[in-house]
């Protein structure tokens, strides 16, 4: 699986979340281990053929305030919401749940590997832009124009750890 983004608790499979590719499909996963259970949450989103060559957009918004469990890991491309999780042990995220391994002490966050700097990334980024206190919408950063997706300038804040990456 080459990973885009992951984000992982030191050196360990314990705790982690990754956002990649996995053959034709795009695939994200999140491990977590409360009080001793693990839990996995996975999904993959087969893309069509013909859309493998197409820029496309990517959003994963992580809100553990929700009081929806269902609302709590949301990911989208092209602006549509994919809900559906595969994972057997169902959502892992409880409500206010602190994750340790985003924007936590002793988390690394890679763009291009996952923190343990396996599974490179073969490919092309055009833009990452990483919003942290806010569970932003799709609509923030682009819209629909001519049946595909299309960026838009985003002018909100970042927050205390975001950052916006052009390549």
């Amino acid at each position: 699986n080459p990973d885009v983004l992951a984000g992982a608790k030191g050196n360990t499979a314990n705790d982690y979340v990754r956002f990649g590719f996995k053959d034709t499909k795009a695939s994200f996963e999140l491990k977590t281990n409360t009080d001793s259970n693990a839990c996995v949450q996975t999904t993959e989103i087969p893309l069509a053929a013909d859309a493998l060559h197409y820029w496309h957009h990517y959003l994963w918004v992580l809100d553990t305030t929700q009081e929806s469990a269902s609302r709590r890991l949301r990911l989208y491309i092209d602006g549509k919401e994919r809900s559906t999780w595969v994972a057997s042990q169902g959502l892992c995220i409880t409500q206010n749940q602190t994750l340790p391994f985003w924007n936590a002490t002793g988390a690394t966050q890679t763009l291009g590997a996952d923190p343990l700097g396996t599974n490179n990334f073969d490919g092309l980024l055009a833009l990452v832009q990483f919003v942290d206190g806010q569970a932003l919408t799709p609509a923030e950063f682009g819209l629909i124009q001519e049946q595909r997706w299309a960026p838009v300038n985003y002018s909100g804040s970042f927050g205390t750890h975001g950052f916006h990456l052009d390549f």
